[in-house]
């Protein structure tokens, strides 16, 4: 491990300082040109470990704004897979209706600098991630995407994944982080001090050596915080465009033992076992993509990922699937701690008695589509635009039939069992457009009944009784409990952006930001027509109305 050159800094998303050296980032400032002059950096979009992302102006373009990925010089040494991999999308995308859809690299082009050299990568000015959005309307707003705008977008990123498995091509990393929601024209077309009004003036803090360490030009003056996206939440269209590109792979030239690195709570289980099993396809796609559109749908994540516990993770996979066939059961070496061999969840005081501190509980699919937007804590939240709707409120019966059916048939255990990209995209929960039903978030709550396993179908799902409440977070190291309700962490409004462009050096905050354009996910801190409600919820609607 190197030894620590710099002063740690006080603010928040902000690169490892000691990755600027030799063969690392490439110092960056607010002001500087990059490409021969064409392009001036304005602000700062994020970082991963690879590369730092910028807000840039192109001198050259009638649109103005761009985003600017410089990557760290010793990555820039080899044709790296994301250019390659570009230029087979650029053929893919060049005469289809869903080119809008994908973010491709505009252009490159490569920088010198104290660091060594480093490839540029240009593309379109994008919006904040999915992620991004749901964590910020969740936080800020006790909002969600509204229904139909979660089934468009989702619709919109299976029909480009369906076009990348036609051309044989995974794309390896389908998480909410790689989906980044388009904005409108006039968030495009912004220059100067605009831009400033918009994000807030960039807060920076001086970069200062450590004592026997001297200030060197291969790191920046001031390092720079990346961008608050709060002036771009209602610039957002009702489009998504799926991005990042770095784990992708042609099938045909991938080698057995290719194992694209993506979140834990996304990750299929030939990924997870790959180093004994198999390698990585088009239905580890499809599993990444379930779980994509339940976190579209819900705005939160379908297996919680608060802390990053592998083992806890795969212990809820199995508590609402069953158990994994083998080999994979047995190489799940924790199984012990909470499962029987069968696959069910010990007692409850056996796991206690064996020191657990969280338990293990049987759920199931249906349970957690049926408890989208069921949780009191949620009431009262607001409707920025067109693209939201409170977060209490729920799926109709008919849409949870639908959802549940097409993410069973996506989150089967063995690859060859999953329904392929081209079943997803004629599934009905696409074009479903029945009304949302609000939860009664007061008096009586209706309780699930246990259900042991899922359907097979809308009809078996139909007639199926609902399962336990879903699961909350993992809370590991907390006393023995059962888990509940999910929590989530308080979370600071922002503070309204400057008037002037000024950098303020000494300001600290804590806003959501931007994950739209970082590197292999890794600046994650991490918004019709067939059927109705049932007569049954229209009813219950009426007496909540009354009850009122």
């Amino acid at each position: 491990m190197d030894t620590p050159r710099y002063r740690p800094l006080s603010l928040c998303e902000v690169e490892d300082l000691q990755e600027y050296r030799p063969g690392g980032f490439h110092p960056c400032s607010i002001g500087d040109t990059l490409g021969n002059g064409r392009y001036t950096i304005l602000h700062k979009l994020g970082h991963g470990g690879a590369s730092t992302v910028w807000l840039a102006q192109d001198s050259t373009s009638a649109n103005g704004l761009v985003t600017l990925k410089v990557l760290a010089s010793d990555s820039s040494q080899r044709p790296p897979r994301e250019l390659l991999i570009n230029r087979k999308l650029q053929e893919v995308f060049a005469h289809s209706e869903h080119s809008q859809h994908v973010q491709l690299i505009d252009t490159n082009f490569v920088e010198k600098g104290p660091n060594g050299t480093h490839l540029c990568f240009v593309s379109k000015l994008r919006g904040p991630s999915v992620r991004s959005v749901n964590e910020f309307y969740s936080y800020h707003r006790k909002s969600k995407l509204r229904g139909s705008i979660a089934r468009k977008i989702a619709g919109q990123v299976a029909r480009v994944v369906q076009q990348l498995h036609d051309a044989n091509i995974v794309h390896g990393d389908l998480t909410t982080s790689n989906m980044l929601f388009m904005l409108d024209n006039s968030a495009g077309h912004l220059s100067g001090r605009a831009v400033y009004d918009l994000l807030g003036s960039p807060v920076q803090e001086e970069v200062v050596p450590l004592p026997g360490f001297n200030v060197h030009p291969s790191a920046p003056a001031q390092a720079t915080e990346a961008a608050d996206i709060t002036g771009l939440m209602l610039h957002l269209a009702d489009e998504v465009v799926l991005s990042d590109f770095g784990q992708s792979m042609d099938i045909r030239e991938a080698a057995r033992d290719y194992n694209p690195a993506t979140v834990l709570h996304y990750t299929p289980p030939e990924v997870r076992f790959a180093s004994k099993h198999g390698p990585i396809g088009p239905a580890s796609d499809i599993w990444m993509l379930a779980c994509a559109i339940y976190e579209i749908r819900a705005g939160h994540s379908l297996f919680d990922s608060f802390l990053h516990s592998d083992s806890l993770i795969w212990m809820e996979i199995i508590e609402t699937f069953g158990k994994l066939p083998q080999p994979w059961w047995d190489a799940f070496e924790p199984r012990h701690r909470w499962f029987e061999e069968d696959g069910t969840p010990k007692a409850a005081s056996v796991q206690r008695g064996l020191g657990n501190s969280i338990i293990s509980e049987e759920s199931s699919l249906r349970s957690k589509v049926e408890q989208i937007g069921d949780d009191e804590e949620t009431a009262g939240g607001e409707i920025l635009d067109a693209l939201t709707e409170p977060a209490h409120v729920r799926p109709s019966a008919a849409e949870v039939d639908l959802l549940t059916d097409l993410l069973q048939q996506m989150l089967r255990y063995k690859p060859e069992d999953r329904i392929t990209i081209h079943e997803v995209v004629r599934h009905p929960w696409f074009t479903y457009g029945g009304l949302e039903v609000a939860s009664k978030v007061s008096g009586k709550r209706k309780q699930a009944k246990p259900k042991a396993k899922e359907a097979s179908s809308s009809k078996a799902l139909a007639e199926s009784k609902p399962a336990p409440p879903r699961l909350g977070l993992l809370l590991e190291g907390l006393p023995s409990v059962a888990r509940s309700k999910r929590q989530q962490p308080a979370v600071a409004r922002p503070a309204s952006p400057p008037a002037a462009p000024a950098p303020n050096p000494n300001r600290r905050r804590a806003p959501q930001r931007w994950n739209g354009a970082c590197e292999n996910g890794s600046c994650e801190t991490e918004f019709d027509e067939h059927m109705s409600p049932s007569e049954d919820e229209e009813e219950e609607a009426v007496e909540d109305e009354e009850d009122d």
